[in-house]
């Protein structure tokens, strides 16, 4: 997928090719992927407080794998909850740094360690 950037938003409007209200929405969306079967929110902490966590409950391993490596490639931390040790070793086999909560069903990445709040 290719990923649109503002200039080209701002040229296609002043070229006609789309309406005020057409480049508006497209802006406003920039800091979404959707990737088929997840519309990841990359922007979220910065309008939050905190990223976008993953609910792995229903989801494949391979979509919740997708959905990680999407997350991780723009966010040092990652937090996936209701999940398995099925995907955790998964991920596990990639990014050794991934922490199994098996209490909570959680998994973690926390490459950065300041503390919000």
């Amino acid at each position: 997928m290719k990923e649109t950037s503002i200039e080209e938003i701002l040229s296609a409007h002043a070229s006609g090719a789309i309406s005020i209200t057409e480049a508006t929405e497209s802006i406003k969306n920039l800091s979404y992927e959707d990737i088929g079967f997840a519309r990841i929110d990359h922007s979220r902490a910065e309008r939050q407080g905190f990223p976008e966590v993953i609910f792995g409950q229903g989801k494949t391993k391979e979509q919740t794998l997708g959905i990680f490596e999407k997350l991780i490639a723009r966010s040092p931390n990652v937090l996936i909850t209701r999940t398995s040790a099925e995907v955790f070793g998964a991920i596990r086999n990639i990014y050794t740094d991934a922490e199994w909560h098996e209490s909570a069903a959680l998994i973690r990445v926390r490459r950065d360690t300041t503390e919000l709040g």
